[in-house]
């Protein structure tokens, strides 16, 4: 531990090394100590539970200037890494999460050595979307074909929830309507 004439407050490096069996071994750097960080809030608050979904954290004391910082996130039990973008907010981004029940969340932590997680107050909860199934998967290509696609986090109130039919340069987009919040519903456009 940092010298106690240092103070509680005390960050900075300290020599380390471990002794085993009378045998010691300098493991080839010294050990960093930092101020923990405050988280306080996060932005957005539901996301895709796939792809690169970037969730931004608000807080205190992010930093990453110092030797073997490694800036992570948590989403559930996901982690994710973490860009520091100023003293008071970072960029996570996590490549997946489960997905959860109604009613459910995922806790979303923040480190800044991807390990000591330090926990916001309760609203830093985060509701992943996710698709699981449509059917069917076929259809004629007059369009009209009703599609039901299966999921978890689909929010009733969805203004902007829409199915994409085709190609990057050679699409179709079609509104969908939530049913539930496992259950979307759209129809397939006339062919394109």
């Amino acid at each position: 531990m940092p010298a106690a004439s240092r103070g509680l407050e005390w960050a900075g490096p300290v020599p380390m090394e471990v002794s085993i069996c009378g045998n010691r071994h300098n493991f080839g750097g010294p050990f960093h100590y930092y101020k923990q960080i405050q988280v306080y809030d996060i932005t957005p608050r539901i996301g895709p539970s796939e792809g690169e979904g970037v969730i931004y954290i608000y807080g205190k004391d992010f930093t990453s200037d110092f030797p073997y910082a490694d800036p992570g996130c948590r989403v559930g039990n996901s982690v994710g890494k973490a860009e520091i973008l100023s003293s008071g907010e970072m960029k996570c981004t996590v490549e997946e999460m489960e997905l959860v029940e109604e009613g459910d969340w995922l806790l979303v932590t923040a480190a800044l050595n991807s390990y000591s997680w330090a926990e916001g107050h309760s609203n830093m909860t985060f509701i992943p979307y996710g698709v699981t199934g449509v059917f069917p998967n076929s259809g004629p290509y007059a369009g009209g074909t009703d599609i039901l696609i299966t999921g978890r986090g689909f929010d009733e109130n969805a203004e902007n929830a829409r199915c994409r039919f085709g190609v990057e340069g050679d699409f179709a987009i079609v509104p969908a309507q939530v049913l539930s919040y496992d259950k979307l519903v759209c129809q397939s456009p006339a062919d394109f």
